[in-house]
């Protein structure tokens, strides 16, 4: 925990004098000088770096009080409400309410037909392909073999458990649960409100609902940077929370239609990524939203900031260059450019991809534009290289880390299409990033200044020969 040093009540000091704090120690300060004497006493370099680092404990400081005080009245109006479950009408007290239901369905020659059109079975049909085909939420081969497995679904008041049983004759009764939900952790709600509180400045850092309709359950919420939308099947450690798991606590169960186990992501984005997330709640609604994203018609529209220059302001433009041996293309549109000392130029784009491939806009500003993201992966930097040799003449300067390190690329609008449940569809933006404009403010400052890097990679001032 960050403690503030204590202040000094104004009367108590004397005259002219103030309190600093400098690498944890309190210190005072000089009054300012007027006249000759502060001529002989402007800040060196040195001074200069230690008043900048001044600065910037005294600006942690305020940003670890006020987080620190949301926190605590976040955690006092939970406690008010009685607790993370205890307010009825929370996302997540509805979520842990379980509403079991059962329903049926008579097989028929149309179920069946159906069943074999969706698996693409040209002779045997099996009981799994069945209850998928019959029943919205179990929507898959695995989840129906799960739910045979667990006794959920039943022919003519029967279990059958078995790993391949045929389809069962036309006028069976196919009686299967549903509502049951996934285990929630206790203190989600205290985790949901500590992260949001932690990060109260900065809205693209929250998790925030940015649009929703819970009636036919879908909603959009924005997802942060530095935390993965949902569990990855080989490497990824389930002790770890995602962005699926903090949903309950946010978007509610849907008043029509089949509830899903829990809430559940359509599309993916980025660890470091941060942007809005389409999540559905019914599985009717999960189908129409997925099958909306298989055909493409789901736009998708991000900004990013990329070392050197690509084009003039106002530019736009397509890359159409495959990604791991698969076609892959994205617009582009030049939105501003600024003067860099390193690179020479940096450029905000704005990218919409048409297809969704892994990495896909990474790899293009990299490798096909020659144009690496600013704080993107080394290797994608080494990649860029040769194109960025051929754009600019010279050799790409050495990749240096800007800010805290986080990477300059955000998912900032998604808009999905008319569909059972969204009628008109639906277009919903995010708050764009302070830093990607401030990156670019300070970058043009710079260099107004003088400031330049030297074939040896050193940043130097022109005017007055410094260098850092």
């Amino acid at each position: 925990m960050l403690l503030q040093p204590p202040r000094v009540p104004s009367a108590m000091r004397p005259a002219g004098v103030a309190c600093g704090c400098v690498g944890g120690r309190l210190r005072r300060r000089q009054p300012p000088l007027h006249g000759p004497a502060a001529t002989s006493s402007l800040p060196t370099s040195g001074s200069a770096r230690a008043a900048s680092s001044c600065r910037k404990a005294a600006r942690c400081l305020a940003a670890a009080s006020g987080a620190l005080e949301a926190l605590r009245r976040a955690r006092a109006s939970s406690s008010r409400r009685g607790g993370g479950l205890a307010g009825a009408a929370t996302p997540l007290r509805q979520w842990a309410a379980k509403e079991t239901e059962s329903r049926e369905v008579t097989v028929t020659s149309e179920v069946i037909e159906r069943a074999r059109r969706a698996f693409n079975r040209r002779s045997v049909v099996y009981l799994h392909h069945v209850v998928a085909a019959a029943f919205p939420h179990l929507p898959t081969q695995g989840a129906a073999r799960r739910a045979l497995k667990r006794g959920d679904v039943l022919v003519d008041g029967a279990e059958e458990v078995g790993s391949n049983v045929l389809a069962p004759p036309l006028g069976a009764l196919l009686t299967a649960r549903s509502g049951e939900v996934d285990a929630l952790p206790e203190d989600l709600q205290q985790k949901l409100e500590s992260w949001n509180a932690c990060r109260s400045a900065r809205p693209e850092a929250r998790f925030q609902v940015l649009a929703q309709d819970a009636d036919v359950g879908w909603a959009v919420v924005n997802k942060p940077a530095g935390i993965h939308t949902s569990p990855c099947v080989d490497s990824y450690s389930r002790d770890r929370m995602t962005f699926e798991d903090y949903l309950p606590a946010l978007v509610p169960p849907p008043l029509r239609g089949t509830r899903s186990r829990r809430p559940r992501v359509c599309h993916r984005l980025d660890f470091r990524v941060a942007g809005p997330v389409v999540v559905t709640t019914a599985e009717e609604t999960a189908r129409a939203v997925k099958a909306a994203f298989a055909e493409r018609r789901v736009g998708k529209e991000y900004r990013a900031v990329v070392c050197g220059a690509v084009g003039g302001e106002g530019d736009a433009f397509a890359v159409d260059v495959p990604v791991d041996g698969k076609p892959a293309l994205t617009d582009v549109r030049v939105l501003r450019v600024a003067p860099c000392p390193h690179y020479g130029s940096i450029s905000e784009l704005s990218l919409r991809p048409r297809t969704g491939r892994y990495h896909q806009l990474r790899v293009h500003c990299a490798e096909a534009l020659g144009a690496p993201i600013v704080n993107d992966e080394p290797a994608l930097f080494a990649a860029a290289a040769e194109p960025w040799e051929r754009r600019h003449g010279r050799a790409l300067p050495r990749r240096v880390k800007r800010g805290r390190g986080n990477l300059f690329l955000q998912a900032v609008e998604v808009s999905l299409p008319a569909m059972e449940g969204i009628t008109g569809g639906a277009t919903v933006r995010a708050h764009v990033s302070d830093r990607f404009h401030q990156l670019l403010q300070q970058s043009e400052r710079a260099w107004h200044r003088g400031w330049r890097t030297d074939e040896q990679g050193q940043c130097r001032c022109i005017h007055d020969g410094e260098s850092t």
